[in-house]
């Protein structure tokens, strides 16, 4: 099925499963078919899949909070997932990575910031999980 096609059909089986208010959004970058899912409910609730990643348990012991992209070698495209990260701009109040730590119920201020690396002009190399 082409991608355009199975995104419609995938929102309407999340919705059909977990009672409605889940979207599937295409947002390639890590991979062509890569998507996010989002809700409205709760402020906004984002499950980023590969698309972000958290800091470790031990940086987010040591306070760091920060989502960032992919490192650049496994990701197909980081320029256009840095462009998807750019051009999100639904309101949320909960991320939830794959990777990392998820951060739940937080203000806009704070995700602003947390957000911040998402779209920085560099690309993430694996060091950066190291900070």
């Amino acid at each position: 099925m082409d991608i355009v096609l199975w995104i419609p059909w995938l929102s309407r089986r999340i919705e059909n499963c977990l009672g409605g208010g889940i979207e599937a959004l295409l947002f390639p970058g890590q991979t062509a078919g890569s998507i996010i899912l989002y809700s409205t409910k709760y402020g906004g609730v984002l499950l980023t899949g590969d698309s972000a990643s958290g800091t470790s348990a031990d940086q987010s012991k040591a306070g760091l909070e920060r989502l960032i992209r992919p490192p650049i070698d496994t990701s197909v495209d980081d320029a256009e997932l840095r462009r998807q990260w750019l051009a999100f701009d639904r309101p949320v109040a909960t991320v939830l990575p794959y990777h990392g730590t998820g951060y739940v119920d937080r203000s806009a201020a704070d995700l602003a910031s947390i957000m911040r690396p998402l779209v920085g002009s560099e690309p993430t190399h694996w060091d950066d999980f190291q900070d």
